[in-house]
C-alpha cells in the first residue's frame, strides 16, 4: 500500500482512473528554440509545480475533486521534439521508436492531410478538465500568457471535447453507442490498486524510481450522417432490423449490450446475464466462452477487433525481443469533440508503456482482413479501417441471422477518418523536479 500511495503521489492524473469532467481541452504547444537554456527549464518546471501545479493521480481520485464542479484537472505531456527542445537527456527514450519517430512518420500519415493544428510539429500538450467550462477558459488564458511573458512558444492552439450521455446518464459517443465501458483491471475486486500490473504495462520507469506513461491523441472525425445510412443499406441486404446490423459492426448494442450474449439489446436487464455482461466488461470472460465460431458476434466488430480478450493474443507475445513483458492491452480515455455538426467525432486517449507494441499493434489488427481467427473473409475493422477499395475477398462477414453461420460479405467502412494527432510522454512529477536541477 505504501509503494502505490508513493506511486500515486508522483504519477499525473487521468492514467490511472478515467477523467470524468464534462468539459476538455487539448492544448498544443510549439516551444521556441531558445527553451533550453538552464533559467527557462526552471521556470518551465517550476510553472507545473508550483505556479500551475499538476493533478496528481492522488488528488484526482479523491472526493473534494470528484465531487467538485469547479475542479480542474491539469496534465502536461512531451512529444519527441519538445523532450529535444528542453535539451533534456532522451537516449533513454530511443528503443521506444514509434514515439521518436512521431504519429505521422510512424503510421505513414501525411500531416498535409489533417486539420491545420496538426499540421506542425507538436512539442508538448496541456489537457484541462473541469465540469465548469469558465474554469478552463480562465485558466487557459493565465497558463498561456504565464508561458507568452518569457517568449517561450512559437504557436499555441487548442481542441476542446465535451461529454456526451444517453438518457440513462451514461457516457456515450456520436453514433450513440455507450463508451468507455471496458477497461484493462488495474484495480483489483477489493478496491486496491493492482500495482505490478500497471507499472508492466502502461507505465514507464523513470530514473529515481517515480514512473510516467506513453501517451496517444488522436482526432477522429465521425460522419453521422453516412453512418446511419451505411447502417439501413447493411440492414436491407442482410434482411434484418437497423439495431442488429449496428450491433455488428461495434460488437455491442448503443446501450452497451454485447451482441454475442444476445440478439437483443433489451437484454440487458436479464437478471440471469448480468454476470456475465459484468465479467465481460472487466476483461474476466471472452468471447470464447459464449460465441468461438464468431456466428453471434462477427470477428470484424470493432470491440473483437480492437480486444479480443484472448490472453495469447494479449500477452505480447508477438515481440519476442521487447525488453519486458506486457500485455498489449492499452488504457482508453477519449472524450467526444463538436465543432458543428459537419465535423464532430472523438478525441481518442490513450496510455501505455510501448506505443509501437500496443497501439500501433491495434491498428495492424484493425486493418488485417484476416484477424483474429487467420480465417479469410474477416474483414477490416468496419467502425475505423480507413479506405474505401476494398477488394471483394476483402469484404467483412456479415451475420443474417444470430446464431447460424449464415453470412453476407458488405463493404461497410469510412464512416470514421483520422484528422490529427500526436505522440507524447507523460512524466512524473518527479521528472519536472529533475529539470530543475539542470
Amino acid at each position: 500500500m505504501k509503494t502505490s500511495k508513493s506511486l500515486l503521489q508522483v504519477l499525473q492524473a487521468n492514467i490511472i482512473q478515467p477523467n470524468e469532467k464534462k468539459h476538455n481541452r487539448c492544448v498544443f504547444l510549439t516551444f521556441s528554440p531558445k527553451l533550453a537554456t538552464a533559467p527557462s527549464l526552471r521556470f518551465l518546471a517550476d510553472t507545473f509545480l508550483r505556479t500551475f501545479g499538476i493533478t496528481t493521480a492522488a488528488q484526482a481520485i479523491t472526493k473534494v475533486f470528484t465531487n467538485s464542479d469547479n475542479a480542474l484537472m491539469r496534465t502536461c505531456y512531451f512529444s519527441y521534439t519538445g523532450l529535444q527542445k528542453l535539451g533534456l537527456d532522451t537516449r533513454t527514450f530511443e528503443e521506444y521508436r514509434g514515439f521518436c519517430l512521431g504519429m505521422a512518420k510512424s503510421l505513414n500519415e501525411s500531416r498535409s492531410k489533417w486539420d491545420t493544428n496538426y499540421q506542425i510539429r507538436l512539442d508538448a500538450m496541456l489537457l484541462l478538465a473541469s465540469n465548469n467550462k469558465a474554469v478552463i477558459e480562465a485558466d487557459y488564458e493565465r497558463l498561456v500568457k504565464h508561458l507568452q511573458a518569457r517568449d517561450l512558444l512559437t504557436q499555441v492552439s487548442y481542441e476542446d471535447g465535451e461529454c456526451l450521455y444517453n438518457t440513462a446518464g451514461q457516457h456515450i459517443e456520436h453514433f450513440g453507442f455507450r463508451d468507455g465501458i471496458s477497461q484493462p483491471r488495474i484495480w483489483k475486486d477489493d478496491g486496491t490498486l493492482d500495482a505490478a500490473y500497471l507499472k508492466k504495462s502502461f507505465l514507464v520507469e523513470e530514473s529515481g524510481g517515480a514512473y510516467g506513461s506513453f501517451f496517444v491523441l488522436q482526432k477522429y472525425r465521425q460522419d453521422v450522417a453516412l453512418f446511419e445510412q451505411k447502417i439501413a443499406a447493411l440492414a436491407t441486404t442482410l434482411e434484418v432490423d437497423t439495431e442488429f446490423a449496428a450491433a455488428q459492426v461495434v460488437g455491442r448494442f448503443r446501450n452497451g449490450m454485447p451482441l454475442h450474449l444476445s440478439d437483443k439489446a433489451e437484454a440487458i436487464h436479464t437478471p440471469e446475464l448480468q454476470q456475465k455482461i459484468k465479467d465481460f466488461d472487466e476483461n474476466k470472460l471472452g468471447f470464447d466462452a459464449d460465441d468461438k465460431l464468431g456466428i453471434k458476434c462477427p470477428f470484424h466488430a470493432h470491440i473483437r477487433k480492437m480486444n479480443p480478450r484472448d490472453k495469447s493474443l494479449l500477452s505480447g507475445m508477438f515481440y519476442p525481443k521487447a525488453p519486458r513483458k506486457f500485455t498489449i492491452e492499452i488504457l482508453r480515455r477519449s472524450i467526444p469533440y463538436t465543432t458543428s455538426e459537419q465535423d464532430k467525432g472523438m478525441l481518442f486517449m490513450s496510455y501505455q508503456c510501448d506505443i509501437r507494441r500496443q497501439f500501433e499493434t491495434l491498428l495492424r489488427w484493425r486493418d488485417t482482413t484476416t484477424f483474429p481467427d487467420g480465417a479469410l473473409g474477416i474483414g477490416m475493422d468496419p467502425l475505423i479501417s480507413n479506405t474505401s477499395e476494398l477488394k471483394p475477398s476483402d469484404q467483412q462477414r456479415w451475420l443474417k441471422k444470430w446464431g447460424q453461420a449464415n453470412y453476407q460479405t458488405f463493404s461497410f467502412s469510412d464512416v470514421v477518418e483520422l484528422r490529427g494527432g500526436g505522440y507524447f510522454y507523460c512524466p512524473s512529477l518527479v521528472f519536472f523536479q529533475n529539470m530543475e536541477k539542470y
